[in-house]
């Protein structure tokens, strides 16, 4: 990951991942720590994702699980894991927006 240092925060470089302003370097592990929860995040919901689809497809390849069903169950499962995500981030950025932080 890329991380450039900058005085403004006007500053475009495109080369690195993530801008933190000079000011503001204090702030790196948090956002590091913040990296790492998201990609815990990511790798929950492949998991998620993966477990779904599979019972599906043993449900299917059974004969259990009608094409309606299967027509209704996909985008619940895209919405499932829509809904996980977000839930995730929310919680992870929540000691961000904490009041007592300074």
């Amino acid at each position: 990951v890329g991380v450039t240092v900058s005085e403004s925060s006007a500053a475009l470089t495109p080369a690195s991942d993530a801008i933190i302003e000079a000011g503001a370097l204090g702030l790196l592990p948090e956002a590091l720590r913040l990296g790492r929860r998201a990609r815990r995040i990511v790798f929950a919901s492949l998991g998620i994702s993966l477990l779904y689809n599979v019972g599906g497809l043993s449900f299917a390849i059974a004969g259990k699980l009608t094409p309606l069903v299967a027509a209704i169950l996909m985008p619940l499962s895209s919405v499932t894991v829509v809904a996980f995500v977000s839930l995730g981030v929310w919680l992870a950025a929540r000691p961000l927006r904490s009041p007592d932080r300074n």
